[in-house]
């Protein structure tokens, strides 16, 4: 049965009906002339999101928030209460709104006022091993000597040496006298001194002179037992090099021949310990002649086999509103990835700063302290003139947020800059985080300094002073360290500390630098022989390269820019306003290197080069032989002219390899009384006349010599302490040095050699 309706009323015609209640939105508060009464009203802003209504005649109600603020996460320290260990909260990060109270104390059940009602972190006491019960041991430990040992679970055992150290491995003392008090194990057969920077390997009796020392027990090489009277002696490698590695340096010798022999047209080496990859990444590109991606840094973290990276983005190469940009890769850099706002991974870079009307986000410095924080510095410059605040970022969580940024320093100016990677400093019990900071009005570059991880910083001593110099990075290795500066006039200046950076000393500019060099990067490094490098890397804009330079840490410290003796270039693209790259050397040994290139004409690119040290860790270098004679090295009036020369010697450790060709074009004024000779390459070209002896070159061609009949070209041998070596013939009746009547004027000659540059005797 249909439902009748109660107390119908029937209209004549049909009427309008008054509209419902509207909810309508805009990105402000709502005006009394918005809507009808009745209607509601949202606020879209996403710092708002208010809504309003029901509206009457005179107003609109304002009904509040529909989103609440973001919470706060407490930040932690470890407070002491006697023997105990509690947590207070010290901070709060990455909220909105006011931040809680800070000064409580983690509790069972939460936060807690009384320090006497935290909840204690620190674990029970673990029980002491009696090691004042045991007896003294002698001097003849071996790896199958027990020693106590405490494992978690089964305390106080004891255990073979063989299973706490690599058998056969290399011990490291910091000092002599640490090497000389130590009684080593027997199957320790090599050492490395870091106050010495060198190996010592064990030897059988005592070292006729060099480098040496005895250590507290008197065993034999290859565990032959002990010798009260001979055992215990140390030498340094490079003095027993020739009996320790024979084998090797033979190889090494006899592939340098082979390939000077096998060479069609030898090939000029001009490098350093890297070669070229195609293994090249692009991480960003684009066409846009109205961006740019530059003036940033690349950090790597262990912990997360991380590559981070910070940079700036803007329509200009400066002097203009900027972001700062973030991105990293634990792939090595074959994904990228950033985080949002709200802490999720997103694909590609993140702005993390965006800097306000006025104002240039800049120079950004990345470091990583020794407790695994990131820390970015960056320049805040002000585009129309004023004080330049120089401020920090920091990281605890790998990059996903970044605390609030604070200023290290103010300068009175715009001519402050932050430049480089944050380095760490090792110390003497502690470790000290450094960068630099140069400053174009008084021409200064001062190293900046912090002994607590980052949070505060102190202007150190100033490396280069009145010297026009602007953008410098330092590298360290223990007390030394060595700093590289942009001149402004053009080229890169040198300078050394060996007191931990509180003084510097300017030394020669590098060699081979330019007036177009510009963003240098510097760092230490030892190869597996125990060499120590120093690798400097410049955008060489003057021939559109990524340059790579390349000298022994002791060479560079003793020589200043003149230890740098050859370069490698690893790109030939870098055109226009290029530079400004980052390199990261791995745990692997292969080294990253972050290209920013910038083409005018409209090619922007951020790419991540691949570069691996070469597996002997030979440092090739360019060399010039040349053909002497007279009774000392280039003298004046006794050296032929050439049409070719060119060479190249590489470096395994102590053992100096060279191959090379000559041709001359005159004789010019050779004497011809008076022995030919080929000059040896650097460094480290011995002097004395038994070392020399040391010394021989393999020819492996010549021709358009004058020899009598049936002779022929057999080698060179060094005569003397010059760094010569004297070109041999062989005939029927033995080998004789020649003189220059028997080249003609257009004699050529390949050869190949080897020397060990420490010997001394």
């Amino acid at each position: 049965m249909a439902r009748q309706l109660s107390n119908p009323v029937y209209l004549a015609s049909p009427e309008k009906g008054v509209d419902g209640r509207g909810i309508l939105t805009g990105a402000r508060a709502p005006l009394m002339t918005d809507g009808r009464i009745g209607d509601f009203w949202l606020d879209s802003r996403t710092d708002q999101q208010k809504l309003y209504g029901p509206k009457n005649a005179g107003a609109w109600p304002d009904l509040g928030f529909i989103k609440g603020n973001r919470g706060w996460t407490p930040v932690f320290a470890a407070v002491a209460d006697g023997v105990r260990r509690v947590q207070q909260v010290v901070d709060w990060q990455g909220g909105e709104g006011p931040k809680p109270a800070t000064g409580k104390y983690v509790g069972a059940t939460g936060l807690v006022d009384a320090i006497g009602d935290a909840l204690d972190i620190r674990g029970p006491e673990g029980p002491e091993m009696v090691i004042d019960a045991l007896d003294a041991g002698g001097d003849t430990a071996t790896y199958d000597t027990l020693v106590p040992a405490a494992d978690v679970g089964d305390d106080n055992v004891r255990r073979p040496l063989k299973e706490m150290f690599s058998p056969g491995g290399s011990l490291i003392f910091k000092t002599l006298a640490d090497a000389q008090a130590a009684t080593v194990p027997a199957r320790i057969d090599r050492v490395f001194i870091n106050e010495l920077d060198g190996f010592r390997v064990r030897v059988d009796s005592e070292p006729a002179d060099g480098g040496k020392h005895r250590s507290a027990d008197r065993f034999l090489s290859d565990e032959q037992g002990t010798d009260s009277a001979n055992g215990g002696w140390w030498g340094d490698l490079a003095d027993v090099g020739p009996t320790r590695i024979s084998t090797a340096a033979q190889a090494a010798l006899d592939i340098a021949s082979a390939r000077v022999a096998a060479a069609v047209e030898y090939p000029v080496v001009t490098g350093a310990n890297f070669t070229a990859s195609s293994d090249v990444q692009v991480l960003l590109s684009t066409s846009d002649p109205n961006s740019y991606w530059h003036f940033g840094s690349m950090v790597y973290e262990p912990a997360k086999n991380r590559l981070h990276w910070m940079f700036r983005s803007a329509a200009v190469h400066t002097a203009i509103e900027s972001q700062i940009l973030y991105m990293f890769s634990d792939d090595g850099g074959a994904t990228l990835w950033s985080y949002d706002g709200d802490g999720d991974l997103v694909s590609g870079p993140s702005a993390i700063l965006a800097s306000p009307a006025g104002r240039d986000y800049r120079d950004v410095c990345l470091g990583i302290t020794p407790t695994g924080d990131i820390l970015a510095i960056y320049t805040d410059l002000p585009i129309g003139g004023g004080a330049t605040p120089i401020r920090r970022l920091r990281s605890r969580d790998s990059g996903k947020t970044w605390q609030s940024e604070s200023v290290i320093y103010t300068h009175s100016s715009t001519g402050a800059r932050a430049y480089g990677r944050i380095k760490v400093i090792p110390g003497e019990g502690k470790s000290r985080m450094a960068f630099t900071m140069y400053r174009t009005d008084t021409n200064d570059v001062r190293l900046w300094v912090s002994d607590d991880m980052g949070e505060t910083w102190s202007m150190g001593a100033a490396i280069f002073s009145g010297s026009a110099e602007n953008e410098t990075e330092v590298a360290f290795w223990g007390n030394v360290g060595v700093a590289i500066g942009r001149k402004n006039a053009g080229g890169m200046s040198c300078a050394i500390t060996q007191d931990y950076g509180a003084t510097w000393t300017k030394l020669t500019d590098v060699l081979g630098s330019v007036t177009a060099d510009v963003a240098p990067t510097v760092d230490i490094v030892r190869d597996p022989y125990g060499t120590v490098w120093v690798v400097l890397g410049v955008c060489s804009r003057a021939n559109d390269t990524m340059r790579w330079f390349s000298g022994t840490l002791k060479d560079v410290l003793a020589n200043g820019g003149d230890g740098f003796d050859s370069y490698f270039d690893s790109a030939t693209d870098m055109a226009a306003t290029s530079g400004y790259h980052v390199p990261q050397r791995l745990p692997s040994g292969e080294w990253v290197v972050l290209e920013v290139k910038e083409d005018n004409s409209g090619g922007r690119v951020l790419r991540l080069r691949r570069m691996q040290i070469e597996k002997s860790v030979m440092m090739a270098r360019k060399w010039t032989p040349r053909l002497v004679s007279g009774s000392t090295l280039a003298a004046p009036g006794n050296e032929a002219t050439y049409s070719s020369q060119f060479g190249r010697y590489d470096r395994l450790g102590d053992l100096i390899r060279f191959d090379g060709y000559l041709q001359i074009a005159t004789k010019g004024t050779l004497e011809d009384t008076n022995n030919v000779r080929l000059t040896m390459p650097g460094p480290g070209v011995p002097s004395g006349s038994q070392l020399v002896l040391r010394a021989t070159a393999h020819i492996a061609h010549f021709s358009n010599g004058n020899l009598p009949a049936n002779n022929y070209l057999s080698g060179a041998m060094a005569l003397n302490g010059q760094g010569t070596l004297a070109l041999y013939r062989t005939g029927q009746t033995g080998s004789t040095a020649m003189v220059a009547t028997e080249i003609n004027a257009t004699f050529a000659v390949r050869f190949s050699g080897s020397y060990y540059a420490a010997v001394t005797n």
